[in-house]
C-alpha cells in the first residue's frame, strides 16, 4: 500500500462520462492539478485504444495515493447499480476499503446538489470538498491541494499518559496495537501479491524493474512482519486469537506462492474471499472477547 503523503502525491480521478461539458470540466482540473506538482492519471490522457479498461481502472486506483470521486447524480446512479466504468471502478474502489486501505485515499469531490443525495452509498457519511458552482471556489481547491500533500493542520504532539494508568491499561494498549499491526501486515501481503502477479504478466523491462526494486522487497517484508507478530503474541493471546491468527497466517503463505501455481490467480482470488468473508471477523471477534477479559 502506498504512502499517502510524499514529496510527489499520485492521483487518479474516478467520474462519469455524462457529458462533454463535464468531461472537458474534468480534464481542466486534472490540467491545474498536474501543473500543481501533482502526479494525475485520467483516462483522457493515459488510456490508448487497444488497452485493457479493467486492467486500467484496477492498476490506478491500487497504485494511486488519492483516488478524486467527482460526484453527480449520474455517477451516484452508476456506482450504485455496478453499471459501466463508474460500477467496475466501485466495485475496485469497495474491494479496497474492505481489503483495510486507509479511507482518506478517496476523496470525494461534490459537483452538484446535495450532498446526501448525491453521494454513492459506498460514500455515504464522508466529508467531501465542494466543487459546485462555475466557477468553484478558490478556496476548494486549495483544501483539495492541501490534502495530496498532506498539508492539513494536524494535532499537536501527544503528551505523557497520566500516572493513573493503570499496568492492564497499558498491556491493553500494546495488544491492540500488535494485533491491528498484524492485520495490516496480511493485508499489504496480499496487496504486494497482486502487484506481482500484474507484474509478472505485464513482462516488460519496466515492471520487471518495480518487481525487483518495490514488489519483492515489500512482500518479503510484510511476510516476514506477520509472522514475527503471530510469534511474538502467541506468548500472550488467547487460544481463540492464536486460532484466527493461525488461519490468516495460512492465507498470507498462500498468497505469496500462488504466483507459481498455474492457477494462481483462481486460488488467490478464493483465498482473498475467505480472508474478508470469514478470517478477519473471526479474528476481529476472538481479539474482542480476549481484550475484553485484560
Amino acid at each position: 500500500m502506498p504512502e499517502l503523503i510524499k514529496t510527489v502525491p499520485t492521483a487518479f480521478i474516478s467520474y462519469a462520462h455524462e457529458s462533454d461539458a463535464h468531461r472537458r470540466w474534468v480534464v481542466e482540473l486534472g490540467t491545474r492539478l498536474r501543473k500543481d506538482g501533482v502526479d494525475l492519471t485520467l483516462d483522457e490522457w493515459h488510456l490508448r485504444p487497444g488497452d485493457q479498461l479493467p486492467a486500467f481502472m484496477e492498476r490506478a486506483i491500487r497504485e494511486s495515493d488519492f483516488v478524486l470521486v467527482v460526484c453527480t447524480s449520474t455517477y451516484r446512479r452508476k456506482s450504485d447499480d455496478r453499471a459501466g466504468g463508474v460500477g467496475y471502478e466501485g466495485n475496485v474502489i469497495t474491494a479496497e476499503l474492505l481489503a483495510g486501505v486507509q479511507e482518506r485515499k478517496f476523496v470525494p469531490l461534490l459537483r452538484e446538489g446535495d450532498w446526501a443525495a448525491i453521494a454513492p452509498s459506498w460514500l455515504k457519511g464522508k466529508i467531501y470538498i465542494d466543487f459546485r458552482g462555475e466557477p468553484y471556489e478558490e478556496r476548494s481547491y486549495q483544501v483539495l491541494r492541501e490534502v495530496l500533500f498532506g498539508l492539513l493542520a494536524e494535532a499537536p504532539p501527544l503528551g505523557p499518559a497520566p500516572a493513573r494508568l493503570t499496568n492492564a491499561s497499558g498491556e491493553r494498549l500494546e495488544r491492540e496495537r500488535i494485533y491491528s499491526d498484524f492485520l495490516n501486515a496480511a493485508t499489504r501481503v496480499n496487496q504486494a501479491a497482486r502487484n506481482r502477479r500484474m507484474l509478472m504478466k505485464d513482462g516488460s523491462p519496466a515492471a520487471q524493474m518495480i518487481l525487483r526494486t518495490d514488489i519483492e522487497p515489500e512482500l518479503k517484508e510484510q511476510v516476514q512482519r506477520v509472522t514475527d507478530l503471530a510469534q511474538r503474541f502467541s506468548l500472550f493471546a488467547s487460544e481463540e486469537t492464536k486460532k484466527a491468527a493461525g488461519e490468516i497466517v495460512v492465507k498470507v503463505i498462500a498468497w505469496q506462492l500462488s504466483v507459481y501455481h498455474p492457477e494462481g490467480e483462481k486460488i488467490m482470488e478464493e483465498q482473498f474471499r475467505e480472508f474478508l468473508e470469514k478470517s478477519i471477523p473471526a479474528y476481529r471477534e476472538a481479539v474482542r472477547r480476549e481484550l475484553g477479559s485484560v
